[in-house]
């Protein structure tokens, strides 16, 4: 486990122990996708005097479970999609002393860690500075990525990896590990006389954006996000340490107001941001930002009973169950506007699924759908004879119909799962990178006492930096489903949205679940 160091607010070198290393009595990271990212420490005022040195602006290392460069995962420099793509292996080799990995092509960037020869990574691009030869590169045993001059490297090998949608399959050449160094930056100082401790809370080195901004106007509307954010960050104010990745990122488009704010709320914002509008990932990684494609990462980790599964408990409440709906719109003197047959009588829209419970379950649902004297340029406005009428009741059952396409008419589902997460003991390398679980990887949980299979993902955690465990994972998303006990169809959580049938839902993404935080340890393989 690597140490908790702490490092000056301006520092330019993290391959050492900065200003000395920690020696606290609590440490742990928050992580939420596209959310926070902080880190809360403990540091016991002692005759060390390693407390007096905590302070606000001061960078603190800790090793916290990320995700592989998504560089590696899409290939870039040799190739992307499906296919093969050729890896160079360099090792450090010409150096007596070892070799920095820097934050950018050359040597005045900052330098993350220092390497000692033997040491391999992985060629993820290059570029020619001075007339040297730099590579954009990832270790192959942990996966932390930065930039290596190849005058100190030698070119051991290539492998080749197959790569199906933009994914490696199995045997990747890169060897994962449960967490590595990031970097976050303390804001908040708190020193407890009485409790003889100083408390801290840092975040992120991401957040140093939040003290930048766009130095002008930028509105896109449907803009394709990678251009968006191209664009976001060429307008900045200042430069900056940060390299921001968008070659995964393919999907999606942003409309917004984003002038003079900071790109912290560009991305991030929950009703705005780039990440919302676009439905990707972002992943922080010291100083590389990455978003993508909102696309699976299953690495095989199972949990089930007999196995690693305490418990699994899962719910249904049809209480908000709605199987017929009077749809309703307002006439030209914002009276009700109903649905009506050619007999002019009043129609109710039904779900396929009002004959699997036992009573109907009605209710009134006003839509905006309006009729006017002349024509106005608005979808949700019709003209005022028997066109428009006709026109604006198709557009009501329309409506109806696709609030049961969104899963009215299905209860809610949710599901607690208790486990405890295998890992290899002592360096057991292989398995411990088998059973590691990282940000927004899909888990596996199997109980055949309940008859349930489902895919779930990880959309948040609490890490205890000390022990090198999960306090908590949250398991968010609902990637598949299949439950074999219960008669009603089985839907994600209380919020509107897609739901999930069960046997119907191999493959769909669906976001939003009422799924709460598995409970997570490390324990020796027996």
């Amino acid at each position: 486990m690597d140490l908790i160091a702490l490092y000056a607010p301006d520092a330019a070198d993290f391959s050492t122990l900065g200003l000395g290393a920690l020696t606290p009595s609590e440490c742990t990271v928050t992580w939420q996708a596209a959310g926070a990212y902080e880190l809360t420490l403990v540091q016991p005022i002692d005759e060390t005097l390693r407390w007096a040195q905590l302070a606000n602006g001061c960078i603190i290392s800790a090793p916290v479970p990320v995700r592989e460069s998504p560089l590696y995962e899409y290939g870039v420099g040799s190739g992307t999609g499906s296919g093969t793509v050729t890896r160079n292996i360099w090792q450090v080799a010409r150096t007596s002393v070892g070799l920095y990995m820097r934050t950018g092509y050359g040597t005045s960037y900052k330098a993350l860690r220092h390497y000692p020869n033997g040491t391999q990574v992985i060629e993820l691009d290059r570029q020619t500075v001075n007339g040297r030869v730099w590579i954009h590169c990832t270790t192959v045993v942990g996966g932390e990525t930065g930039y290596m001059s190849t005058k100190y490297l030698d070119l051991v090998e290539t492998k080749t990896e197959t790569i199906a949608d933009g994914r490696p399959e199995n045997q990747r050449v890169i060897q994962l590990t449960q967490s590595r160094r990031q970097l976050f930056r303390i804001y908040s100082t708190e020193q407890d006389s009485d409790a003889g401790v100083v408390t801290v809370k840092a975040r992120h080195v991401f957040y140093d954006l939040v003290g930048n901004m766009l130095n002008g106007e930028y509105s896109p509307e449907n803009v394709p996000g990678a251009e968006a954010v191209g664009q976001v960050f060429a307008k900045l104010k200042h430069s900056g340490d940060f390299s921001v990745y968008t070659e995964g990122l393919t999907e999606g488009s942003v409309t917004g107001e984003y002038g003079y704010k900071n790109p912290v709320e560009i991305l991030l914002d929950p009703d705005d941001g780039i990440v919302s509008q676009c439905n990707c990932q972002i992943i922080r990684d010291n100083f590389e930002v990455h978003l993508l494609d909102d696309v699976e990462s299953d690495m095989g980790v199972t949990v089930r009973r007999g196995k690693n599964l305490v418990g699994v408990t899962v719910t249904t409440d049809d209480s908000d169950v709605v199987t017929q709906i009077k749809p309703c719109g307002k006439d030209v003197d914002g009276n009700d506007f109903w649905l009506t047959d050619a007999e002019g009588d009043e129609r109710y829209v039904s779900s396929a699924h009002i004959g699997e419970y036992p009573v109907v379950h009605t209710v009134k649902r006003d839509y905006d759908v309006t009729l006017v004297k002349k024509d106005e340029d608005n979808e949700t406005t019709f003209r005022d004879n028997t066109a428009g009428r006709t026109a604006a009741r198709a557009k009501l059952k329309a409506l109806a119909e696709q609030d049961f396409a969104d899963g009215a008419d299905l209860p809610t589902y949710g599901m607690d799962v208790d486990f405890v997460l295998l890992q290899g003991a002592d360096g057991d390398m292989q398995y411990a990178g088998l059973q590691a679980v990282h940000p927004y990887d899909t888990v596996t949980v199997i109980d055949s006492m309940l008859g349930l299979t489902a895919k779930l993902r990880v959309t948040g955690y609490e890490w205890n930096c000390l022990t090198g465990q999960y306090d908590s994972v949250t398991l968010g998303e609902i990637q598949a489903l299949d439950q074999k006990v219960y008669s009603y169809n089985l839907p994600t959580g209380g919020v509107s949205g897609t739901k999930i049938a069960p046997g119907t839902a191999s493959g769909s993404i669906l976001r939003d679940a009422t799924i709460q935080y598995a409970k997570i340890s490390v324990a020796a393989i027996e």
